[in-house]
This record gives structure tokens, C-alpha cells and sequence, in this order.
């Protein structure tokens, strides 16, 4: 491994990660370890240069989770490090986007801070909207003597105009500060509004907790909740038409269901319900369970809903929901975070913890049921693993075998 990270979440990666491939979907957060090992797994000719730390270090944080990190070098002994000049290349100047979006668009960043439209391609502004974001709820802190990067920067600048602005839209906001500052990438009056609503709700009595159990029903009606509670608005989960689809797959996702068996129910679905399907960037069509086209468009569908509406963006929703539970009930009683059950795919805590160290899903499902006895629990506790009996257990050769002989 030539990368380590630690912190409240961890992430490794392999000679890969130097190419910019990450070779675990764990996020890394805030702190990245580099440890310097063999730099040359990656290129046995390459000589590691200034710009290949530099995007080594970049790798710590994660879209619309952080802005900025730490980065801490970690020499050990026994590792050679004759020539570490490129932590103090003077050269090397690092500007964040960040502020060079800031500077360039400060009066469209005015202006959604006035909650007025601005022009621009639907990514520009989506951009520009998250920094607007950043800027209100990072104006919470200065009244507790804190200025974020963004806040110091636009004080340097002489840009307190859009600070004060700021302050002035975010002070009715009743909502924790830990809950907006961790997610930042869901505009503050949602998440106020939304608070607020689950407060009202507890304050007459009624059950704000998500379900226990995972089903289709389950699944449909706690969409139809998140759907009402944050405004979806979004092109794919605005839709509610579309939340019936979305909690078929959710439940066999979160059921364990493998891709395999997804695909085939979510061909039968499409099929049943006669839902149409866009082929090649097309007008949408009626799916044809006969057509290969269609099936291969499907698949592609679907394997883009579980990574990108699945584990990001709805994810990100019921991460803010728990939060907000926690907040108001206490952690002890805030029940289930179905935000983990949808990152990892299962309920089941062994399997997560065997994704945790580096498995892909399929594999942690495959070595959990083969290799039941070389998992060592304790009060359902993953503790230790027998890594000798679970090769043993595993046909050479196959992926899980790979997985578990490299990151076990």
C-alpha cells in the first residue's frame, strides 16, 4: 500500500492511487497519512515529483464533503526517504477553485444569496449555489470568534459586503450548526425548513424515526417522506413517479440482493409496468425485455442509480435526516442511519465491517457466507479474521480470492 488514511472513516488504496485511481470507495475525509514507502509500484521508472504529491494529497476529502484538510508525512525507519525536496518546492503554489470561482462571480453569488435566479449552464449554477451555501452557514461561526478560509479570504479581499448579506439570511436559521456545517451541498433553508418540521412532528407526539425493516412498502413511503420534508426538486428525484422504481432497487440493494438478481427483477419491472426507457440520448421509449439494446441501457441505469442517486445524492439526505434525529432525540435513540445500509448495500454489520477493510461488496458477501468460520465475532462484533482458512476456503483466482489475499 503506498497511501494510509486515519481518522473517523478510513480509506487505502494501491500503486493505483498514484494514477489517481482509488482503489477503495471509502472516503478518506478531512486527514490523509501519506506514508512514503515504494513510490516506484506505480512506475518502476517514474521519479516522484512535486505535482505527483500534490495529487496524492488531493486525494484527502471528498466532492461536496470538504473544502480543505490536513495532510501529515509519515516517515518511518525502515523506509528510505533520501529526497524529499518536493514538500518545500517554493514553486509549487496551490489556489484553491474554490476562491477563483468566489472572485469571478461575486454578484451572481449576490444574487442567490437574495434567493433571486441567476444565468448560467445548470452545473454553473449548481456550483455557484453550493459556494453560496458554504458562505451563509460559515457566517454562523463568527459569532463564536471562528472565520472559515472563505469568510478570511473574502475579509482580506474587502468583500464583507456579501459576508454581511450572508449573516443577515442566515440569522433566523434555528438549525444546530453541526448539522449544516456537515452538510453543506443542501441549501440552509432546507435544512432549516426541515428541522423545523421534524420538531413540529415531535413536539405532537409523532414518530420521526425511519423504519426498522426494509421493505418495498417501507422504502416507497420513507421517499415519499424525504420527498415532501427537503423539496426534491432534482430531475431524477423531483420526479415522484420515478420513487416507485427507486424503492424496488432500494430494497433489494439494501437486502443484499446481488447486481445479478437486480438486474433480472429490474428488467421485469420495466417490463410489467410498461416504463419507458431512453436509448442513445432519445425521445423515451416503451422497454422491450426482448431488446438487447434496451437491456444493456437498463443495466447501465441501474448501476449509475446505485452509485450516483444511491450513495451520493440520496445518501447525503438521509445523513442530514439521522443527524437531525440525533439532535432532537439523542443518539441512543435516533434508530437506524439508513444512509450506511445504502453506502454498503446490507444491513448486516459483519459484512459492512469486511467492506471497511477494503472488500468489495460482492467479495464481503461472497467470504461472510463461505467463510463463516474463519469470522471471528464477538456480540456481533467483527473482531478478527482468519485470513490462512479463508484462502483456503476460496477457489484461486477469483476475485474474491484476489481481494481477500491483497487486503486482509
Amino acid at each position: 500500500s503506498t497511501s494510509s488514511a486515519t481518522s473517523s472513516t478510513e480509506g487505502i488504496s494501491d500503486s493505483g492511487f498514484l494514477k489517481g485511481l482509488n482503489f477503495v470507495r471509502v472516503p478518506i475525509g478531512r486527514t490523509s497519512n501519506i506514508e512514503f514507502t515504494n513510490w516506484q509500484l506505480a512506475d518502476i521508472h517514474k521519479t516522484f515529483k512535486s505535482i505527483d504529491f500534490w495529487n496524492l494529497a488531493g486525494r484527502a476529502g471528498r466532492l461536496a464533503k470538504e473544502l480543505q484538510g490536513n495532510v501529515f508525512c509519515v516517515k518511518h525507519d525502515e523506509r528510505d526517504w533520501d529526497k524529499f525536496d518536493f514538500l518545500h518546492e517554493k514553486e509549487t503554489q496551490l489556489v484553491p477553485a474554490v476562491f477563483e470561482r468566489i472572485t469571478h462571480n461575486l454578484q451572481k453569488i449576490e444574487k442567490i444569496i437574495k434567493r433571486q435566479d441567476i444565468s448560467g449552464t445548470q452545473i454553473e449554477q449548481e456550483i455557484l449555489k453550493y459556494i453560496a451555501n458554504i458562505i451563509c452557514i460559515d457566517t454562523l461561526e463568527l459569532k463564536n470568534g471562528y472565520q472559515s478560509p472563505i469568510i478570511s479570504a473574502l475579509i482580506e479581499q474587502n468583500k464583507e459586503k456579501i459576508v454581511d448579506l450572508a449573516k443577515t439570511k442566515s440569522k433566523e436559521n434555528s438549525t444546530p450548526h453541526i448539522i449544516l456545517s456537515a452538510n453543506e451541498s443542501i441549501d440552509i433553508v432546507i435544512q432549516d425548513n426541515a428541522y423545523k418540521q421534524l420538531k413540529c412532528l415531535y413536539a405532537q407526539n409523532k414518530s420521526i424515526l425511519l423504519p426498522k425493516h426494509i421493505t418495498y412498502q417501507t422504502c416507497h413511503d420513507t421517499l415519499k417522506k424525504l420527498h415532501d420534508l427537503y423539496g426534491w426538486n432534482e430531475t431524477t428525484l423531483g420526479n415522484v413517479n420515478s420513487l416507485s422504481y427507486y424503492a424496488m432497487l432500494m430494497n433489494k440493494w439494501i437486502n443484499g440482493s446481488s447486481l445479478n438478481q437486480i438486474i433480472s427483477e429490474s428488467i421485469e419491472f420495466y417490463y410489467n409496468n410498461s416504463r419507458k426507457i431512453v436509448i442513445n440520448h432519445g425521445a423515451p421509449i416503451r422497454f422491450n425485455k426482448n431488446d438487447k439494446t434496451h437491456i444493456n441501457a437498463l443495466i447501465g441505469r441501474i448501476i449509475d442509480d446505485i452509485e450516483r442517486i444511491f450513495r451520493f445524492q440520496l445518501e447525503k439526505y438521509f445523513n442530514h435526516y439521522y443527524m437531525m434525529i440525533k439532535s432532537i432525540l439523542k443518539e441512543e435513540d435516533a434508530g437506524m442511519n439508513w444512509a450506511v445500509l445504502l453506502e454498503y448495500g446490507t444491513q448486516n454489520r459483519e459484512i459492512i465491517a469486511l467492506q471497511n477493510m477494503g472488500l468489495s461488496r460482492y467479495s464481503a458477501q461472497k467470504i461472510f457466507k463461505e467463510c463463516k468460520n474463519a469470522i471471528i465475532l464477538e456480540n456481533g462484533i467483527l473482531k478478527d479474521i482468519n485470513k490462512r482458512l479463508i484462502l483456503s476456503q476460496l477457489n484461486e483466482g477469483t476475485l474474491e480470492y484476489l481481494e481477500a489475499q491483497k487486503l486482509l
